[in-house]
């Protein structure tokens, strides 16, 4: 979800080709990228995950520490109006997710595998 958001802000997409959170994530770049490494018989699979938080904030925080979900030189380039109206966003996109016991999220991951 922070990346959607931070689109909105015109701080996303990093350009193609660059490390990040979502580089090998594109079909077939993370197999490739393996084989090129020399490893055989590579096998790639979509591994369903799930974030839980008690709050909106305990989320938020928990966003600001993972340098992948809000990079510092991402946010960094904002005032602080925008920082606000970015975390405002942030705040509004995760109530989306609120149950009664808390904030519960879902996501997945790529797992690849192979022998060298």
């Amino acid at each position: 979800m922070p990346f959607g958001i931070l689109r909105q802000f015109g701080l996303l997409p990093l350009a193609p080709g660059l490390p990040g959170p979502y580089a090998l994530g594109s079909p077939g770049v993370l197999e490739a990228t393996c084989e090129r490494a020399g490893f055989q018989d590579v096998a790639v699979e979509t591994a369903a995950l799930r974030w839980q938080f008690a709050s909106v904030a305990d989320a938020l925080g928990y966003y600001r520490l993972m340098s992948t979900s809000l990079p510092r030189e991402v946010t960094e380039q904002l005032n602080e109006e925008q920082g606000r109206q970015l975390t405002a966003e942030l705040e509004q996109g995760l109530r989306r997710f609120e149950r009664g016991d808390g904030i519960d999220l879902a996501g997945e991951a790529l797992l690849g595998v192979g022998t060298k």
